[in-house]
């Protein structure tokens, strides 16, 4: 968690930044490359991490299919 905090940080720096070279009008740091792409990469991580658990709870991985 503590290197997921520090890389919003960076990006919601990143996306001021981004924000102060676009036009005066577009002033939604949402809407700026690099905070769009923390929030497309941690939606993708999350539910990467939720299959995972699903799949390592419900799956049986470890069993031996040679018997069968």
């Amino acid at each position: 968690m503590i290197l997921l905090s520090l890389t919003a940080g960076i990006c919601l720096a990143s996306g001021m930044i981004f924000r102060e070279s676009a036009e005066p009008g577009a002033d939604r740091l949402m809407r700026t490359l690099p905070v769009q792409v923390f929030c497309w990469a941690v939606s993708l991580m999350l539910v990467l991490f939720l299959v995972s658990w699903h799949l390592e709870t419900h799956c049986i991985f470890y069993k031996d299919v040679r018997r069968f």
